[in-house]
């Protein structure tokens, strides 16, 4: 498939004549010389801008963890449930230019189950990117 208006940013292309050779064969020769030519003077201008406004996803800027045990407060049952207890510090991205991001404290509370179903999806994760 051949998506016309970002294929230059993808390749790195610059040139007019690097532009045209990207083309696809049996493109219409003018249209490709316009476009190419229209692209390479905007090609600088649209990858600034596009860099300026592009969103990206929140980073993870800390992590913490503890296992805790829970207890019953019934003295005939004894019963001790281990949790682990996480608290991240995720770091946002700014929304305007100059801004410094701002963070954001995430707590949550995990028991043995949710812990494995985590770590479940976190290998199918890993083996994905792995894969790439």
């Amino acid at each position: 498939m051949f998506f016309l208006p970002v294929f230059p940013f993808f390749l790195g292309l610059t040139s007019r004549d690097q532009i045209s050779q990207a083309f696809p064969e049996g493109f219409d020769a003018q249209l490709k010389s316009l476009i190419s030519k229209v692209m390479s003077k905007r090609i600088t201008v649209w990858r600034t801008q596009t860099v300026s406004s592009s969103v990206a996803p929140p980073r993870l800027a800390d992590f913490d963890w503890r296992v805790d045990t829970k207890v019953s407060a019934d003295v005939l049952s004894h019963m001790s449930i281990p949790t682990l207890l996480v608290n991240m510090n995720i770091q946002e991205q700014p929304t305007t230019k100059g801004q410094m991001p701002g963070e954001k404290n995430v707590q949550f509370e995990l028991d043995q189950d949710s812990l494995a179903t985590l770590l479940d999806g976190l290998e199918k994760i890993k083996d994905q990117l792995a894969g790439i």
